[in-house]
């Protein structure tokens, strides 16, 4: 079986200043999609 190679990963940001308020944990995280080949990052 030949191996799938990923092209984008998606990642989620969480300012620091944010962690220990509940409403930021559930709604105020930053989303951003990472072109892997190129390193090209674009927000969500």
């Amino acid at each position: 079986m030949p191996v799938r190679r990923r092209k984008y990963a998606a990642v989620a940001v969480l300012a620091a200043s944010s962690v220990n308020l509940t409403a930021a944990r559930d709604r105020g995280a930053f989303g951003y999609s990472i072109e892997l080949a190129t390193g090209k990052v674009t927000p969500l």
